[in-house]
């Protein structure tokens, strides 16, 4: 199967936080200073000191779920660690020398193909390059300018609204990368309600699609100016999407042309990139991926 390239699912809003966070004045200062301080030796050492590191021969029935994923998303294999965390958790660090860790709360509560989809969001955030710009954005968000010294004054409100901004849009392609993998948004979704119920036997009496119009409420009571102001302020410093409005969204992505595309990219050893690409349109401002019946783009909203 070939490798699919990540701008074939990169979810439009996170290339636009992206750029707005670049764009922000002093950001190069701040990424130059944090790469001279930032050790990948020291997580490595703590990560072989403190977890177990999956492999061929330690817990391959875990391992196992790892290769295939980088090799569908084109990346090499990072290090795979398991942490006793009662937490249901996965996170992904490191640059040059990645690794991802998930927790025993992760493994209690997801089955094979649940934890696939995990593994293969975290691998997303490495095929989309997100690792550095998250490990320095939640440097910044936790310790704030303490760890920049004489740069600290760089480190402003808008920038941290900047990053966690980011941050949160980003899990957005990594879910589209689980999705990729798993071909479909079924795992995915059943992730997000697992994390929501927070109970492992409920998934099978939780009915989805009540859950997902939850998600249209929730959009609905934005249209109030007021709502929308309050719900800016409550959620600016989550780092994760809402729950029901990811789900919502991993679904209806899957039913897209464009999810339709990549997946025959994946299974017709004929088609090339190039092909999808041409095939595809794409908002003359922005870059964004746009229906054929589309009328504006849903990001810049230029006519389309």
């Amino acid at each position: 199967m070939k490798a699919v390239p990540s701008d074939m699912y990169y979810h439009e809003a996170d290339r636009k936080a992206l750029a707005a966070l670049k764009a922000i004045p002093g950001l190069g200062l701040i990424m130059k200073k944090y790469m001279e301080i930032f050790s990948e030796t020291t997580s490595e050492c703590l990560n072989m000191a403190m977890k177990i590191r999956l492999g061929p021969n330690q817990l391959p029935e875990i391992y196992n779920l790892l290769p295939p994923i980088c090799e569908t998303l084109g990346i090499a294999e990072p290090q795979f660690y398991l942490e006793m965390n009662p937490y249901p958790q996965a996170y992904t660090d490191g640059d040059s020398k990645t690794f991802v860790t998930i927790t025993s709360g992760l493994l209690d509560m997801m089955t094979q193909e649940e934890l696939s989809a995990v593994i293969a969001h975290e691998c997303g955030h490495i095929a989309c390059h997100h690792v550095l710009y998250r490990s320095l954005g939640f440097a910044i968000l936790s310790a704030g300018s303490s760890f920049l010294g004489g740069l600290g004054h760089l480190i402003t409100l808008p920038l941290k609204l900047a990053f966690a901004s980011w941050i949160r849009c980003s899990e957005l392609s990594a879910d589209r990368a689980a999705a990729v993998y798993m071909k479909g948004s079924e795992h995915v979704e059943n992730v997000m309600l697992r994390l929501s119920s927070g109970k492992k036997d409920l998934l099978k009496n939780i009915n989805k699609e009540l859950y997902m119009k939850q998600a249209e409420a929730y959009q609905n009571m934005l249209n109030d100016k007021w709502n929308k102001a309050m719900q800016y302020f409550a959620t600016m410093w989550f780092s994760h999407p809402l729950s029901s409005v990811r789900t919502s969204e991993i679904n209806k992505w899957c039913k897209s042309d464009e999810f339709s595309k990549i997946i025959k990219f994946m299974e017709d050893e004929s088609t090339d990139v190039a092909i999808v690409k041409a095939n595809t349109a794409f908002c003359p401002k922005c870059g964004t991926a746009v229906g054929n019946d589309d009328k504006f783009c849903k990001i810049c909203g230029t006519a389309l």
